[in-house]
């Protein structure tokens, strides 16, 4: 009975570390409509039970503390955990700063497959945890090349936001070989004044025909009008919406290889009856 016992917990340590899963927001230049979207994914996650680490790189790191720290602490030592989100006081969802470390990695990326740029990423994280990265698009497009990863492009009915949008998906599709997905945004119920998803269906068509015309990519579009007066995350975006998303996160095992990026499988352009 004891040799079973030892055998079973032999087994049990040499059981796979579980997967690190990863969505990527890129960040704008005004940052409201991409911390929206940030806001959004990361409560949600947390409310099902994951642990949420959203990598912030545009915010440095302190001395000794954030992703460059992580990445230049010694192998095989504990990785700890960053400091809790307590902007919205959501357990289980942890932020940590990141622009020089993914800089630094970027620096390093140059002449190596994306999928290693990556490894090296994830190595230095908890691990299992649910990552939520977000960058400006020049670091995106470099560190995760040819990955597979699906960056979610936020935009509203600001022109700038427009324009940023666009901008952000010609880089991430030429200089990334990435796939981004653009995510119109609007509240529910507002449609007054030009904020509802209604007013932007023509801006949006607007600009997936550019990218058709100039850039040879026919965008995926997966918009999203999300309650703000729900109590629980869980309601304030449409169910068939949200599986798209999950749907579409890149999952890295802990020893990654280029085989290891379990890309997303297909999904449909419109996760839901609203169409842009």
């Amino acid at each position: 009975m004891f040799d079973a016992f030892d055998q079973a917990h032999g087994l049990h340590a040499f059981a796979p570390a579980p997967p690190t899963r990863l969505l990527v927001v890129p960040a704008t230049a005004h940052g409201g409509v991409a911390h929206q979207l940030l806001w959004l994914l990361a409560r949600r996650l947390a409310r099902q039970g994951e642990q949420v680490l959203v990598l912030d790189g545009m915010a440095t790191e302190s001395a000794g503390s954030g992703l460059r720290a992580l990445l230049e602490a010694t192998p095989g030592a504990p990785v700890p955990w960053p400091g809790d989100w307590t902007e919205d006081a959501v357990s289980g969802v942890h932020i940590m700063p990141g622009r020089l470390g993914l800089l630094q990695l970027g620096n390093q990326a140059h002449g190596r497959p994306g999928s290693a740029t990556l490894a090296r990423l994830v190595q230095a994280l908890p691990q299992g945890v649910f990552v939520l990265l977000t960058a400006p698009v020049e670091v995106l497009a470099v560190l995760l090349q040819a990955t597979g990863a699906r960056p979610l492009v936020p935009l509203d009915a600001q022109p700038r936001t427009l324009v940023e949008a666009y901008n952000a998906a010609k880089v991430l599709l030429q200089a990334g070989e990435l796939s981004p997905v653009l995510v119109p945004m609007a509240p529910r119920g507002h449609t007054a004044g030009g904020r509802g998803l209604a007013a932007l269906e023509a801006p949006v068509a607007a600009l997936a025909q550019c990218a058709r015309t100039h850039l040879g990519a026919d965008l995926q579009i997966w918009p999203v009008a999300y309650d703000e007066s729900r109590d629980t995350p869980a309601a304030r975006v449409p169910e068939p919406w949200w599986f798209k998303v999950l749907d579409s996160a890149l999952t890295v095992t802990s020893d990654v290889v280029a085989s290891d990026l379990r890309q997303p499988a297909e999904v449909a352009a419109e996760p839901d009856s609203r169409r842009c």
